[in-house]
């Protein structure tokens, strides 16, 4: 059954996703809601454990997430951004040559 709604985010931009449509898709405080944006549109996504591959049989990716969370927080962002962009633009001659 599909489940159309028109809603208002509050004062600080947050929306309530209504009661019937938690319902039908299962949400509840613990589940992980993976949000897109594309154009003008917001997507989001109900994920599962399934979603996260295991590592070392022992840990979803959202617990890899979750212990590695801030560890970037000293991390020189500009030296980090100009690597970044050096790697993609090799990255994109590599594709162009590889034509």
């Amino acid at each position: 059954m599909k489940i159309q709604t028109i809603i208002r985010p509050n004062q600080k931009g947050q929306i309530v996703i209504p009661k019937a449509v938690r319902k039908q898709l299962g949400i509840d405080s613990k589940s992980q809601l993976h949000l897109i944006t594309s154009g003008t549109s917001l997507i989001i996504t109900l994920l599962d454990d399934q979603e996260f591959p295991k590592i070392a049989e022992t840990q979803t990716y959202a617990d890899v997430l979750a212990e590695t969370k801030g560890s970037w927080a000293g991390d020189p962002w500009l030296e980090t951004e100009k690597a970044r962009e050096k790697n993609e633009l090799a990255a994109a001659e590599d594709r162009k040559q590889s034509w």
